[in-house]
C-alpha cells in the first residue's frame, strides 16, 4: 500500500463523529479484525467472525474464520458475500482457526495474510474459558497467506505458514507469532510487522513469555521472509521492559516522504498519553527504527457517534482507507457494541476523517 500523508499528520484533528450506519456486523457472530480494499468496482471487507455461543473473549482462538463482504460505498453497508477461510482439518497448521486477516494487492494479485492455528485431536472442540485446552490453540499461532487473482477469489491457501516461530528458544518469537501487518515500499520490497511471544520454561498448555513486536522483509509476498531480531514499539524510557504496551499495528508506506507509518493500539498510553487509544509511529526502513510521530495520538480510548453518544469501548485492529489521491479518509477498527468483558455484540466501524 503506497499512500500520501496529509498536512501535519495530526490525525486526532481529522476524526469526525461516526454515523450509526458505519458498522459491519454479522448476525449470530462476533465480528473483529476488518481489512479493506477497493477493487473491481467494489469495496471489499475481509473480517474475522466466530459464533457468539463460543464466547467473546475466548471463542476466537478455536473457532474464528475469515469472511468476505462487499459494498458500493467506502463506508458501507457491507453485505456478506462468502466465506474465505474456514476450518480445514486439525492436521493442518491452520486447521481450526483463521483470524487477523490483512489484505494486500501486489502486481495484480491479492494476498490475504492471516493467523492460523489448530490443536491436537484429543483436545475437545470447545475449550471453556482460559482452560489448559485453550492455551493449546493459542500457543500454536502462526502466520500464513492465501492468494487469488481476484478479490472475489477463489483463494489458494498453503500447507505451510509463510512465517513460523523461531527454532531458537531464546528468540522473541520462539513460541508463537500472530497479527500480521504488511505493505510494500516504493521498490516493491515487502515489510511485515507481527506480534510475537517468547517461549519460557513449561509446556504448550501454559501461558508463557513476554509479548513483543518484530519485523521481517521479503522480495515477494509469499516469502521467504527474513526476520529482524529486534523488538519494536518498545518503551523508550524502559527499553528492557517486558510489559505488553502496544498491539495491532497497521502499517503503510508514505510515498511523499519515503517513510513507513503505523497506527498502533497504545495499551498503557506510553506513546500518546492516551491509554487504550491509538498512536502514530514512523520509520525510515520499516524494520528497526520505529518511533512515535510528532503528533502521536490518532484516536482517544473512545469515539463519538453521530447521535452524540460515546462509544462503550476502545477501537482495536486499526485500518486506514485511502482515497484515489492516497489520502486517508476513513479510520476503521473493531469495537464492542456493549460494555463488559463478555459483550453481547461487536462490529467493525468506519470512522470518517476530514480531508483538510
Amino acid at each position: 500500500m503506497v499512500s500520501i500523508l496529509t498536512d501535519s499528520c495530526n490525525f486526532l484533528e481529522k476524526v469526525l463523529p461516526v454515523p450509526l450506519k458505519n458498522r459491519l456486523t454479522d448476525d449470530g457472530y462476533y465480528v473483529w479484525c476488518g481489512t479493506y480494499i477497493k477493487a473491481e468496482g467494489k469495496y471489499h471487507a475481509y473480517y474475522s467472525r466466530w459464533e457468539r455461543n463460543w464466547g467473546f473473549l475466548t471463542g476466537w482462538v478455536s473457532h474464528s474464520e475469515i469472511a468476505h463482504a462487499v459494498s458500493d460505498n467506502i463506508d458501507g453497508p457491507y453485505v456478506f458475500k462468502d466465506l474465505v477461510i474456514g476450518p480445514g482439518g486439525r492436521r493442518f497448521w491452520d486447521g481450526t482457526t483463521a483470524h487477523n486477516p490483512y489484505i494486500m494487492e501486489y502486481k495484480g494479485k491479492y494476498y490475504l495474510y492471516y493467523m492460523g492455528t489448530t490443536a491436537p485431536e484429543h483436545i475437545t472442540d470447545g475449550p471453556s474459558g482460559y482452560s489448559p485446552d485453550w492455551w493449546e490453540y493459542r500457543n500454536r499461532q502462526q502466520i500464513g497467506v492465501a492468494v487469488a487473482e481476484s478479490p472475489n477469489g477463489p483463494w489458494t491457501r498453503f500447507d505451510l505458514p509463510v512465517l513460523a516461530p523461531s527454532r531458537d528458544i531464546k528468540s522473541w518469537d520462539s513460541l508463537l507469532i500472530t497479527n500480521p501487518s504488511v505493505c510494500a515500499d516504493i521498490s516493491g520490497r515487502i515489510i511485515m510487522v507481527y506480534k510475537s511471544v517468547k517461549y519460557t520454561d513449561g509446556n504448550m498448555r501454559d501461558r508463557q513469555g513476554p509479548v513483543k513486536h518484530l519485523a521481517a522483509y521479503s522480495e515477494s509476498p509469499p516469502g521467504p521472509f527474513i526476520k529482524i531480531e529486534k523488538p519494536i514499539f518498545t518503551n523508550p524510557q524502559k527499553p528492557s521492559d517486558d510489559s505488553f504496551i502496544a498491539e495491532d499495528p497497521f502499517i503503510w508506506y508514505s510515498k511523499s516522504d519515503s517513510r513507513f507509518m503505523a497506527v498502533v493500539r497504545d495499551i498503557e498510553g506510553v506513546f500518546s498519553g492516551e491509554a487504550d487509544g491509538l498512536a502514530l509511529f514512523e520509520s525510515k526502513n520499516g524494520l528497526n527504527d520505529w518511533a512515535p510521530s510528532e503528533y502521536p495520538i490518532v484516536l482517544k480510548s473512545s469515539f463519538k457517534w453521530e447521535d452524540g453518544t460515546q462509544s462503550v469501548s476502545r477501537v482495536e485492529r486499526p485500518w486506514l482507507m485511502f482515497d484515489e489521491d492516497g489520502k486517508p479518509v476513513m479510520l476503521c477498527g473493531a469495537t464492542r457494541l456493549s460494555s463488559g468483558d463478555e459483550c453481547s455484540n461487536s462490529a467493525n466501524v468506519m470512522i470518517p476523517l476530514k480531508l483538510k
